[in-house]
C-alpha cells in the first residue's frame, strides 16, 4: 500500500470515528472494498491512538432538571423468584423515582 493510500485510509478512519465511534471490524468492512489491505488489529491500534483526540458530536446523556413534584421517572422490570414449590417464576416490578429527589 502506497503512502497516498495510507494517508487516505487514516483520514477516512478519523472521519468514521468522529461520526459514530464504531468498532474496528466495522471500519475495516467499510474500507476493504476501497482497496485497503490492513488487518483489524492495525485498524484497532490506530483508532485507539486517535480516539483521545476526538470529541463526539453529541453528549451521550442530556441532564433534565425539573421542579419539585413536577416529574417522575418510571422503570419496569421482571424479577425472578422461586415459589414455595421451588418453581421459578417472574413477577413484574415498577420503580418510581421523583425527578427532584
Amino acid at each position: 500500500m502506497g503512502i497516498k493510500a495510507e494517508v487516505f485510509y487514516k483520514e477516512m478512519n478519523v472521519a468514521i470515528v468522529k461520526d459514530g465511534g464504531i468498532s474496528a471490524p466495522a471500519i475495516l468492512s467499510r474500507i476493504e472494498p476501497l482497496g485497503c489491505s490492513s488487518k483489524v488489529t492495525t485498524i484497532r491500534n490506530y483508532v485507539k491512538s486517535i480516539k483521545p483526540n476526538i470529541r463526539p458530536h453529541a453528549k451521550a446523556t442530556i441532564r433534565y432538571e425539573s421542579k419539585p413534584g413536577a416529574q417522575i421517572q418510571l422503570d419496569w422490570g421482571l424479577f425472578g423468584y422461586d415459589d414455595h414449590r421451588g418453581t421459578r417464576r417472574n413477577i413484574a416490578g415498577l420503580m418510581v423515582t421523583m425527578g427532584y429527589s
